[in-house]
């Protein structure tokens, strides 16, 4: 124990793609009992923290106990910003466009009604990323419970969704009324829409 941080291993079954992924919410649900904390943090494994940023967060005003990530590929500023983003990459205007036109919004939502993780083209509103989301205990493994039924069952059919285990967290965020955190809790360098956006 250091710091007030906990680290306990869990051994899983060694999954091949895109079960590694897709699995992830059973996998949780295994060690509930264990996870006695007030907050759970998902952190995929090969992210890189880099600053406390746990002193940025504030549980206590999460919209039903949970926040999600802006997905940081589809995350786009607002106002001046916005204006600023898009003058600097015209071509993008377009592509979003396109996209807001073709599907209803930004993301890689599911689009096949045969998924349980299909998301309505009037609910394709602000897409989260998979990588990074958290929640009060009580919220976080009930919507892991719904995800993990949701994933089961389109097993069960012999349906995989379009990005696994992300297409069932958009899937549940679509019908929850939730906190939606900035892509900084999930940065990545490399794309232009995140530019000043690092916490």
């Amino acid at each position: 124990k250091e710091m007030g941080i906990y680290l306990k291993g869990y051994q899983i079954p060694s999954y091949g793609w895109p079960e590694a992924t897709l699995l992830r919410y059973r996998e949780i649900l295994k060690i509930k009992q264990d996870a006695t904390e007030n907050i759970i943090i998902y952190l995929d494994a090969d992210m890189l923290v880099q600053s406390d940023f746990l002193k940025t967060l504030s549980p206590i005003s999460w919209i039903n106990g949970i926040a999600l990530v802006s997905h940081p590929g589809y995350w786009r500023p607002t106002r001046l910003k916005a204006f600023l983003y898009y003058l600097k990459t015209p071509m993008q205007v377009l592509k979003d466009l396109f996209l807001v036109i073709r599907i209803g919004g930004l993301g890689s939502w599911e689009r096949k009604t045969t998924s349980t993780a299909f998301v309505p083209r009037k609910l394709r509103r602000n897409y989260v990323c998979g990588g990074t989301w958290m929640g009060l205990r009580a919220s976080f493994f009930a919507m892991v419970d719904e995800c993990a039924s949701a994933v089961d069952l389109d097993l069960e059919r012999g349906f995989i969704a379009k990005w696994h285990d992300e297409s069932h967290l958009n899937k549940w965020k679509s019908e929850h009324v939730v906190e939606v955190l900035s892509p900084s809790y999930c940065f990545d360098p490399t794309y232009k829409n995140l530019f000043g956006e690092r916490e």
